[in-house]
């Protein structure tokens, strides 16, 4: 590969890594001697491995144990100087500031009420951090730091480097990898990370060999065994010549990847629908259309699997254990601990791993099934993050292209009547509670899928704001499903309300999307570009939902009225919503909505 490689134009141009020659499915990308990771292994064998075992309260009984060691390890190399191993790295790399370092004002600038709280809660974190940090630095500072280099703002450019170059799930330890941390993030890559041994790829160890399948208790060939890694014994390979830069890819990822995950034929046939001269018996019958969804959730970073100090104690001495031994000693007891725990279960895979064996390589593999093509980008997912993900945690967020992204915001479970009006939302006591994410749902709105928990919350205020009179008359099971096309559009409506109550306490409603486009191309700070692109991919899923929801609403509505003029009137209607939009948009709209117009429809 070729790094640094430049893509764009002159004036706007992004910093990444590029092919040096076709790259096909399989093949490694590139190859990271274990000795030049900057491991938590390492960190706790080196001169300052002590200060990580004698205060285990912070260095093994809490969650976030690998950061704050890779953290002051970090810290404590940088203030070497020339002196580190890893000096030419540090030197070579300015990893920016971390968005809770952010001037105020360029953070109020985020029409996103959740995400402004969240990057200032980041930062009260960060600052105790260093509280904890600066104690220790000041501690052992005769023999280990010098106090007038490891400053305040020593310990910012650190966080940052650990936050935003770490690598972690999936891996037997957590790390940062210098030349695999050079690749950007794109949302559809399938490029792999993973671990190989030179020696036991070609011996015949189990070990290394099989993975363990935790749901059948039995063992299965290890997908690193199907790497192409020829070239891990022939490492210095030529750059093909004639290599070319090509510009970066301006292809639509999200609909590539509805393409990919089979759905030709279904576009097709609703082109086939759409160009029938929009016959409306024929797009209301859209849910015969054989659609295979996929997966938009975002990854959900809240919820834990350490509940105590004690159980993380009790499972980073399990991980170092199964890294010490390869798992012989590993009682029933403590199988089934791994069994029932992600990381560990991770881990468990790694067995073979040690940290000193120059053997081990970390790669990156092209998972695509297909090539990457000399001079094209070369991209590494960093999971499935929404903007306010990206934003928050790596400083930067994605265009249109981002699948993953959403409005995301928080209701009260439990809403109540504020001068004969519903109040959804959190106020400040709640949102200071200890409690908060108990007493609130988490709804995510994307451009072209219903909210199945925003329509079941829709439904039961719904219902219980109607009168006594009004509500005999349903028979209610259950508010998951639809139960009549009048309640409904009712819910429907109240939904509506909601997102743009939303909408105007972020301040979204203010410009609407060229001129939201407009301040984003013209605008050369980059922290600054990068709000403004994040505030116009926010308004362009709220614009996308609410349309989606406008052409539910009156699609529901011809149910009601198949056989009369009215149902052509609506369905008119609904031509002049879409008529600016093009197919490829339509038929990603319909998909979203046609197992619940199929519900709806049985209704009548």
């Amino acid at each position: 590969m070729r790094f640094p490689a430049a893509f764009g134009d002159e004036d706007n141009y992004v910093v990444g890594s590029a092919a040096k020659y076709n790259i096909q499915p399989k093949d490694v990308i590139v190859y990271v001697p274990s000795r030049i990771l900057i491991t938590v292994e390492k960190a706790l064998n080196s001169p300052i491995g002590f200060i990580f075992e004698k205060h285990s309260s912070i260095f093994k009984a809490t969650e976030d144990r690998d950061y704050l060691i890779l953290l002051l390890f970090v810290i404590y190399e940088h203030q070497k100087g020339t002196k580190s191993f890893w000096h030419p790295y540090f030197e070579a790399i300015n990893p920016g500031k971390l968005t809770c370092f952010w001037e105020d004002n360029t953070i109020e600038e985020i029409n996103d009420v959740e995400l402004r709280e969240q990057i200032y809660i980041e930062r009260e974190n960060l600052e105790e951090d260093w509280q904890i940090i600066e104690k220790l630095i000041f501690l052992y500072s005769k023999d280990h730091f010098n106090t007038k280099v490891c400053s305040y703002q020593l310990y910012q450019r650190c966080a940052c480097f650990v936050q935003t170059r770490c690598f972690g799930w999936g891996l037997p330890t957590t790390f940062v990898a210098p030349i695999a941390d050079c690749f950007n993030h794109n949302s559809t890559s399938n490029n792999k990370i993973d671990i190989v041994n030179k020696i036991l790829h070609k011996a015949n160890e189990d070990l290394y060999q099989k993975d363990f399948d935790f749901k059948t208790l039995s063992e299965t060939k290890a997908e690193r065994m199907n790497y192409n890694v020829k070239d891990l014994y022939s490492i210095n390979r030529p750059m093909k010549k004639g290599a070319k830069l090509l510009e970066e890819s301006k292809e639509d990822y999200l609909y590539q990847s509805m393409i990919l995950s089979g759905n030709e034929r279904a576009f097709q046939q609703y082109k086939e629908l759409f160009e029938s001269k929009q016959n409306l018996s024929s797009q209301q019958k859209i849910w015969e259309i054989n659609f295979q969804h996929f997966e938009l959730d975002q990854d959900n970073d809240i919820e834990s699997e350490e509940k105590d100090s004690t159980a993380s104690t009790k499972n980073e001495n399990l991980r170092r254990k199964l890294l010490s031994d390869s798992g012989k000693g590993i009682s029933s007891q403590e199988f089934d601990l791994i069994k029932n725990n992600t990381r560990l279960r991770e881990v468990y895979g790694f067995r073979w791993w040690r940290d000193d064996d120059e053997n081990n390589f970390l790669v990156i593999v092209n998972q695509s099934g297909k090539d990457i093509k000399a001079g094209e980008q070369i991209y590494y997912s960093y999971g499935r993050r929404s903007n306010s993900d990206l934003l928050l945690n790596y400083g930067f967020c994605l265009d249109e292209n981002n699948q993953y992204n959403s409005m995301q915001f928080r209701l009260l479970k439990n809403p109540s009547k504020l001068k004969d009006k519903m109040n959804y939302f959190p106020d400040e006591k709640v949102k200071d509670s200890e409690d908060y994410y108990d007493l609130t749902l988490d709804i995510k709105i994307k451009s072209y899928q219903l909210n199945e928990s925003l329509f079941e919350f829709a439904r039961k205020q719904v219902y219980f704001q109607m009168d006594k009179e009004q509500s005999k008359t349903l028979s209610v099971m259950t508010f998951s499903q639809p139960f009549s096309l009048d309640f409904e559009l009712n819910t429907i409506r109240e939904i509506m309300t909601i997102i743009e109550a939303q909408a105007t306490i972020d301040d979204m409603l203010q410009l609407d999307i060229n001129s939201l486009q407009s301040l984003y191309a013209e605008e050369k700070d980059y922290r600054l570009k990068f709000v403004r692109l994040y505030n116009l991919e926010r308004r362009r899923v709220y614009d996308n939902h609410m349309k989606l929801l406008k052409v539910l609403y009156l699609m529901v509505q011809t149910f009601k009225n198949k056989k009369s003029e009215a149902a052509k009137y609506l369905w008119n209607r609904v031509l002049s919503i879409e008529y600016q939009d093009s197919i490829e948009e339509i038929f990603q709209r319909r998909m979203g909505i046609k197992t619940y117009l199929h519900k709806a429809n049985s209704l009548n």
